[in-house]
């Protein structure tokens, strides 16, 4: 074989070794790329639900078939570039498992769960951050229903928050996009301080029960009805930019309610400056 000949080989086998390296490069990381999602397990290795990771936001989420710790999420190698954790069906705080596996502490913490569509009532998602103590309740179902239902007269208001870690922590709600709101939606949200709405039209007078509610701003509300406020005796201010009529008793008993502004009407319809 001459010298062209044997320069000639070498070349392709040059090149045949180099493609083979880049094809084995690319089947590993394309490999990688694909474990998106994977089984949770718990300390004794019994899967307790499943975690799924999207590359382009770096959010994780957990889904868990049971309110247990996370021990271990089978093939999950992103715990370091996390920048969001999203729970759902777990109520308990897992903040001391997540640092055990890797995730960064900076990372955000979101609880998730559903508020399910009844009669007369929108489904929607409840979304709790515990780093800023914030829950929003955001309507997500289409037609004619708007309202959030009474949380303590449905047995199936039971699967929303009632038992989460988180009730007397929550210091700000947030509600989108619903209406109405029935009696004890806040139950025992003991620190609650601040509830915003630009959605709200009227809730029952026992939403802000068992609460602590010092603020609160429904800036599409036109008509505050009858008892709405009534007893809230931590309320300091309120904010109801669009309404023009407050009904019988609405601010009774808000002792703290000191500071009358443009916002607050009196009892017979006018405007307090």
């Amino acid at each position: 074989m001459g010298n062209v000949g044997k320069r000639s080989l070498w070349a392709l086998i040059v090149l045949v070794a180099v493609l083979a390296a880049a094809a084995a490069a690319g089947g590993a990381d394309d490999s990688d790329a694909a474990v998106t999602n994977g089984n949770i397990n718990d300390t004794g290795g019994a899967g307790i639900g499943t975690w799924s990771y999207d590359d382009s936001t770096n959010y994780l989420t957990l889904t868990f078939t049971s309110s247990v710790q996370p021990a271990a999420l089978d093939g999950f190698t992103h715990a370091s570039d996390t920048v969001r954790v999203i729970v759902k069906g777990n109520n308990l705080n897992i903040s001391t498992a997540l640092t055990a596996l890797s995730v960064p502490p900076s990372a955000d913490l979101l609880y998730q769960g559903d508020i399910p569509q009844i009669t007369n009532c929108a489904g929607g998602v409840w979304t709790y951050d515990v780093s800023e103590k914030t829950i929003t309740l955001t309507r997500t179902s289409s037609g004619t229903w708007y309202g959030l239902y009474n949380a303590y007269t449905s047995s199936s208001a039971h699967t929303m928050w009632y038992d989460m870690f988180f009730k007397g922590d929550v210091e700000k709600a947030v509600i989108d996009g619903y209406q109405t709101a029935g009696r004890y939606i806040f139950n025992d949200f003991k620190g609650l301080k601040t509830v915003e709405s630009s959605s709200m039209k009227d809730f029952d007078r026992e939403m802000f029960q068992y609460t602590s509610v010092k603020n609160i701003s429904f800036t599409n509300l036109v008509t505050l009805n009858a008892d709405r406020l009534n007893g809230l005796e931590s309320l300091e201010t309120v904010n109801l930019p669009s309404a023009t009529a407050v009904n019988d008793r609405a601010f009774s008993g808000c002792k703290s309610l000191t500071a009358p502004c443009s916002a607050i009407l009196s009892e017979s319809g006018t405007v307090l400056s």
